[in-house]
């Protein structure tokens, strides 16, 4: 009977052993269940975070995409306007040119004029100097004058 009150008592401490041993991976399965929820809970919080830096970069992205519609559309004004200088600028130059050519004609003409001019000055000194010359080399009757008593 001893023998079997020992054996009961030992099987009994085996179960409290058992039970301890059970006790304890059960405070572990729940302090490991408590670590993975707190992990999870961080990693949730964590994706919430990324998700309103995902919808901030977004945000960001489409002001950049925005400014970079206004930027073109700027260049392209700018590049216009640019155009327009050139063309004023050119077309200004030819207005000088045309000018300067209108000028150079005017000068030409005055020029041509004055030769002209010149010439028929020359033509007329010419003339006048043949009938300087027709005078002088006629005979001496008509040199007197017409109320001279020698006629």
């Amino acid at each position: 009977m001893r023998a079997r009150a020992e054996a009961d008592a030992q099987h009994a401490r085996l179960a409290v052993q058992r039970t301890a041993v059970e006790d304890e991976a059960a405070r572990t399965a729940v302090e490991r269940i408590g670590t993975e929820r707190a992990a999870a809970e961080s990693a949730k919080r964590a994706l919430e975070k990324a998700s309103v830096l995902a919808q901030q970069a977004q945000e960001s992205l489409a002001l950049a995409q925005a400014r970079e519609d206004e930027l073109e559309r700027s260049l392209a004004a700018a590049r216009s306007t640019n155009e327009e200088r050139r063309a004023a600028r050119e077309i200004a130059a030819a207005r000088a040119r045309a000018l300067a050519d209108e000028a150079t004609i005017a000068k030409l003409r005055r020029d041509v004029e004055t030769r002209a001019l010149e010439a028929a000055h020359a033509k007329v000194a010419e003339e006048a100097a043949l009938a300087e010359r027709a005078v002088l080399a006629s005979p001496a009757e008509f040199d007197e004058p017409v109320d001279s008593p020698a006629r």
